[in-house]
């Protein structure tokens, strides 16, 4: 009879298995929020490079061959509108849930004309919602509506044989 009891061993694995499981539940919800906030990064950052090479490249042909600035093409052009355009024909609205995207010529953002500018940049911004805290629920109020994504674009026509 005492050597039964010593060897009743019934039952103990049964807490670390559940401690084991809270531990991967975790690690598994953990990895996915920062799988998420990349893969949004990347694809916001995606779009900004594609706005601003977009817009870069509506220069006018007599920019093209009139305006030549040390190998740097001169813009001349609206680059909000052609921003605005780029997001229009890739309907950057239906990928993205609250993306605002601004373009300006050169590195000021208090025009969207590019008159002799020879970049363009692109401040582009969108809220991504994570799975961990939608199920924790909200432990901040600064990540309640989601984290703000911002990123830049920079792009700039080279004229290689100039």
């Amino acid at each position: 009879m005492i050597r039964r009891l010593r060897s009743d061993d019934e039952g103990s694995l049964i807490p670390l298995i559940l401690f084991y499981f809270v531990v991967a539940a975790t690690l598994v919800l953990v990895v996915t929020d920062a799988s998420k906030y990349y893969l949004a990064r990347r694809s916001l950052q995606s779009a900004a490079d594609g706005a601003a090479l977009a817009s870069a490249q509506s220069v006018s042909s007599q920019g093209v061959y009139s305006g030549l600035d040390h190998g740097a093409l001169l813009l001349d052009g609206d680059v909000c509108q052609a921003v605005a355009d780029y997001g229009a024909a890739n309907h950057l609205a239906d990928r993205f849930d609250e993306l605002t995207m601004v373009g300006f010529p050169g590195d000021t953002n208090d025009t969207c004309i590019a008159t002799g500018a020879t970049r363009v940049t692109v401040v582009a911004r969108d809220k991504v919602r994570l799975p961990l805290v939608s199920i924790l629920g909200v432990v901040d109020d600064k990540v309640a509506g989601g984290i703000t994504l911002t990123v830049t674009a920079h792009a700039e026509l080279q004229c290689a044989t100039c």
